[in-house]
């Protein structure tokens, strides 16, 4: 339960939130949100060379315009931008990549 616990704590530190962790298949995956920082890598990438790189699946993303829509469905072709939210879907270790490369560092524990 405290592997568990560990990335609710280190998502409060970074500003990334954690909104699920759970073990399947003897591997610990996570889902979270964050919000891509200036200093980002991922900005103006692919979303799908971004889950393909990182091995996640971007479930949901809110723009910085969120006026008609405020949640979209990921479209692959669309690029990511800075300040956007994403909800971010994998295995533990790929999560984490994404979000230091989103700009955060996010300390998960292996399962």
């Amino acid at each position: 339960s405290s592997a568990l616990a560990a990335p609710l704590v280190a998502a409060m530190v970074v500003s990334t939130q954690v909104l699920a962790s759970f073990v399947a298949g003897g591997l610990l995956h996570t889902t979270c949100e964050l919000t891509l920082a200036e200093s980002s890598r991922l900005i103006n990438k692919k979303i799908a060379e971004a889950e393909s790189e990182y091995g996640v699946r971007l479930l949901a993303r809110i723009p910085l315009s969120h006026s008609t829509n405020p949640v979209e469905t990921p479209n692959p072709a669309d690029l990511l931008q800075q300040g956007e939210k994403l909800v971010v879907f994998g295995q533990a270790p790929n999560v984490a990549s994404f979000c230091l490369a989103g700009g955060f560092s996010l300390d998960i524990p292996s399962a």
